[in-house]
């Protein structure tokens, strides 16, 4: 059962990210050592050459 909880935190690490609305990720390209904003709603698929360096997390709102 302790496998079952381990896998259940590496699933962010997978190549299928849901960005919810007002949620953002930063993304790392490999090749052209760029990184991008992938914001929400998407479901975003991670390339094999691109790593999720930060998030998703919450934009900031102003009212």
């Amino acid at each position: 059962m302790s496998k079952a909880t381990t896998m259940d935190k590496k699933s962010d690490s997978g190549p299928l990210y849901r960005i919810p609305p007002y949620y953002y990720i930063h993304v790392l390209d490999q090749n052209t050592n760029v990184t991008r904003l992938e914001i929400g709603p998407k479901t975003f698929i991670k390339q094999d050459n691109e790593t999720v360096t930060i998030g998703p997390e919450k934009m900031i709102t102003v009212p």
